[in-house]
């Protein structure tokens, strides 16, 4: 698994893509590093590219409702923001619906897209 995170000051948003196989907690950790990084401000947006990722197989419900837990201890870091999911294969999408569903009540507002360009446009709205 690799992440590559690209940040855009101007615009307040952190672009991250994953390539191949992730377990949430590989999602954690990420996490971790983008709000240590130097050019990161609370309340980015976020660009989740998950066209090339492959959940292992450890990925459940279980593990998703963790990672909202991971959030939700992180919020006054995270600030109000909104979190694009761009994830075009059946079984990214179900587990990233299943954290959208989930996540209610957060700071972070998730919406998961099968179309990139549809997730810029409500992530820019």
């Amino acid at each position: 698994m690799t992440f590559k995170n690209r940040f855009d000051k101007d615009n307040g948003i952190v672009f991250v893509r994953v390539l191949g196989e992730i377990t949430i907690e590989d999602l954690m950790q990420n996490e971790m590093k983008i709000l240590q990084h130097p050019d990161y401000r609370a309340s980015f947006n976020m660009f989740l590219d998950m066209s090339l990722a492959k959940p292992h197989p450890s990925v459940d419900l279980g593990k998703v409702i963790i990672s909202k837990e991971f959030v939700a201890s992180l919020q006054e870091d995270i600030g109000n923001c909104k979190w694009a999911v761009y994830a075009p294969d059946d079984t990214p999408y179900a587990f990233s619906q299943m954290f959208e569903v989930i996540s209610s009540g957060l700071t972070v507002e998730t919406k998961v897209f099968r179309e990139s360009k549809d997730a810029m446009r409500w992530l820019q709205q």
